[in-house]
C-alpha cells in the first residue's frame, strides 16, 4: 500500500528545489488539505497554529498526505507551564508531560483529531492528552525522524541569522517556516492601515512611526506577540512606489471564527474586490480562502534594521515520516459521534433538562409512525419525509459533532498510553469540555444506548460521510429504537 506513493514522491521532488533567490515570486504548488483559515480559539496559542499548518503544507507540496493534530502541538507547546495553565486553555498535568516526552512534538491527526466543525473556540479546558489520544506505541518519538525546530533572527551579519534573500530561499524551497511578527498589524485601531479579511491585501500605508504610534507605551520588541506560517512572496505586490522596498510575504493567520470563515466562503465580490482578489488569493487557490494574507517586505526591513524579527525553521524527514504515518494510519478510525449536551436542572433533584435535539427525537417517533400507518395519506407522507429531511440535515450541519479515534485493536496498545475514546465519549469522560464548561451536564446518548448494535452500526455508517442526511436519517432511527434509555431515567 505504501509503495503506491513512491512515483508521486519523484514526480514531485523537483518541483521544490530552490529557485533563484532573485525570483520575483513564490505561490506554492499544493495547499495543504486543512484549506480553511484555522481558528486557534481561546487556547491563545498562534505558534501552535502555524507549527501545524506550515508542516502541513511542507508535506503537501511534496505529494504526501499528512494531517497532525493541532490539539497535541498545543498541548505540547504548553507542556513546561502546566501547573500554570489556565482554566480556558489546556489541562494538563504531569501524566500527560511524561507522554508528550514519548511522542516529541507532532502526533498524527488520526490520533487525536480535531473535534467539532473545523476548529471551534473553547470555553474550557480540553481534555487530558494522556486520557484523549488512542497512542500507537509503535509509532515512533519524532525525533527519530529527525524532527527539529530551529530559530534564526531576520538580519545580516550576526550569528545564527539570515538576510533577506536567504528567507525567500528558505521559502522557495518548500521549508516549514513561521514567522514572529506584530499581531496588531491584523487589528490595528486607528492605524493609517487595515489588512482587509476579505481580500488579504493591505489598505492604507503601513509605516514603521505610525507602528510605533498604535502600540502606544509597548516597545517595538515588546510588541512582537503572534506567529503565523510563511506561504510564499511575490515582490508585485506593493510595487507602486509606496514603499522603498516592493513585495509581500505571503503568509497565514490564525485568527478566524466560523462566522468570518463562511462570510468570505460565501461573498459575491464586486468587480473592484475581483481584481484585488486576482492579485493574490486566487493566485493561491481557485477559491478564496480565509486566512491569507500579504504583509509587506518593507515591515520585515524595518524589522531587519532593529533585529527583532524571527523565523522558525522546522525539519523532518518527509518521506520516511510519511512512510510510517500511512501504515499506522490503517489501524485507525475516525468517529463522528453525534451527541447533544442536557444540563442538570436547578430545582429538581436528581433531573436533567433534555436538549432540543433530543426532544426532536419525540416528534420523530410520531413521524415514524405516521409514516408506517397504511390510512395516512400521500400529503402526509411528503410531509413526514420533509420533516425527516429536515431535522436529519439541521443535525448533519450542527457543532455537535467530536471527531474521536478509535485504533481497531486497543489489545495491542500499552494499556497506559491510550483509552477507548469512543466509549469515554460516550460514558461522559469529556463532558465538562464538550458541555461549555459546564460540569453539571451530561453526553446524550449514554454508553448505554451507544453500545447497541443498531447504534453502533448506525455510527460507523455515519463516520464515513458525515454529511449525509440519509445516514443520519438512519442514525435518528437506530436512537427511536433505543429510545427507552433507563440510564438515563
Amino acid at each position: 500500500m505504501i509503495f503506491k506513493y513512491i512515483p508521486v514522491i519523484f514526480m514531485v521532488l523537483p518541483i521544490i528545489h530552490p529557485i533563484d533567490v532573485l525570483a520575483e515570486r513564490y505561490y506554492p504548488s499544493r495547499l495543504s488539505s486543512r484549506l480553511l483559515g484555522t481558528s486557534q480559539g481561546r487556547v491563545t496559542d498562534c505558534e501552535a497554529e502555524a507549527d501545524v499548518n506550515s508542516i502541513e503544507q511542507a508535506f503537501a507540496i511534496r505529494g504526501f498526505p499528512v494531517r497532525l493534530s493541532l490539539f497535541y502541538r498545543h498541548a505540547f507547546n504548553k507542556r513546561s507551564s502546566y501547573s500554570q495553565i489556565s482554566s480556558d486553555s489546556l489541562d494538563l498535568n504531569p501524566e500527560d508531560q511524561r507522554m508528550m516526552d514519548r511522542i516529541g512534538g507532532i502526533l498524527p491527526e488520526y490520533m487525536w483529531p480535531e473535534d467539532g466543525r473545523g476548529y471551534p473556540e473553547v470555553t474550557s479546558r480540553r481534555p487530558h492528552p494522556s486520557r484523549s489520544i488512542a497512542f500507537d506505541s509503535e509509532f515512533p518519538n519524532a525525533e527519530q525522524f529527525g524532527f527539529r525546530t530551529e530559530w534564526k533572527t531576520l538580519s545580516s551579519g550576526f550569528l545564527n541569522s539570515i538576510d533577506l534573500g536567504r528567507f525567500k530561499g528558505l521559502i522557495s524551497s518548500g521549508a516549514a517556516l513561521t514567522l514572529s511578527l506584530h499581531g496588531i498589524l491584523f487589528d490595528a485601531k486607528g492605524a493609517e492601515w487595515t489588512l482587509n479579511p476579505l481580500t488579504g491585501l493591505l489598505e492604507g500605508k503601513y509605516s514603521l512611526s505610525s507602528l510605533q504610534t498604535v502600540l502606544g507605551v509597548k516597545s517595538l520588541i515588546d510588541g512582537i506577540n503572534h506567529s503565523v506560517q510563511v506561504v510564499g512572496f511575490d515582490d508585485q505586490l506593493y510595487a507602486d512606489g509606496t514603499y522603498p522596498t516592493p513585495g509581500a510575504i505571503l503568509i497565514r493567520n490564525s485568527w478566524n471564527s466560523d462566522d468570518r470563515n463562511h462570510d468570505i466562503l460565501f461573498s459575491n465580490p464586486n468587480f473592484q474586490t475581483t481584481q484585488e482578489l486576482r492579485k493574490f488569493r486566487l493566485k493561491l487557490h481557485s477559491t478564496n480562502l480565509p486566512g491569507f494574507y500579504a504583509i509587506p517586505i518593507q515591515y520585515l526591513v524595518d524589522m531587519m534594521s532593529l533585529n527583532i524579527s524571527n523565523i522558525k525553521v522546522i525539519s523532518i524527514d518527509y518521506y520516511s515520516y510519511t512512510e510510517t504515518y500511512l501504515r499506522i494510519k490503517q489501524r485507525y478510525q475516525i468517529i463522528y459521534a453525534p451527541f447533544v449536551c442536557e444540563q442538570k436542572n436547578p430545582f429538581e433533584q436528581d433531573a436533567y433538562i433534555e436538549a432540543p435535539i433530543r426532544r426532536s427525537i419525540a416528534n420523530y417517533r410520531e413521524w415514524i409512525k405516521t409514516y408506517r400507518d397504511p390510512q395516512s395519506t400521500p400529503a402526509q407522507i411528503s410531509n413526514v419525509r420533509r420533516q425527516i429531511r429536515d431535522l436529519a440535515q439541521e443535525l448533519a450541519e450542527s457543532r455537535y459533532i467530536p471527531w474521536v479515534p478509535k485504533h481497531l485493536n486497543y489489545a495491542t496498545l500499552s494499556r497506559n498510553l491510550t483509552s477507548d475514546r469512543v466509549d469515554d465519549f460516550y460514558r461522559g469522560a469529556f463532558n465538562s469540555y464538550y458541555c461549555n464548561g459546564n460540569a453539571d451536564s451530561r453526553i446524550w446518548p449514554s454508553l448505554h444506548t451507544s453500545k447497541t448494535s443498531l447504534f453502533q452500526t448506525a455510527l460507523k455508517e455515519l463516520s464515513l460521510d458525515v454529511g449525509n442526511w440519509h445516514l443520519w436519517n438512519k442514525m435518528l432511527f437506530a436512537l427511536e429504537e433505543v429510545g427507552a434509555d433507563r440510564s438515563l431515567q
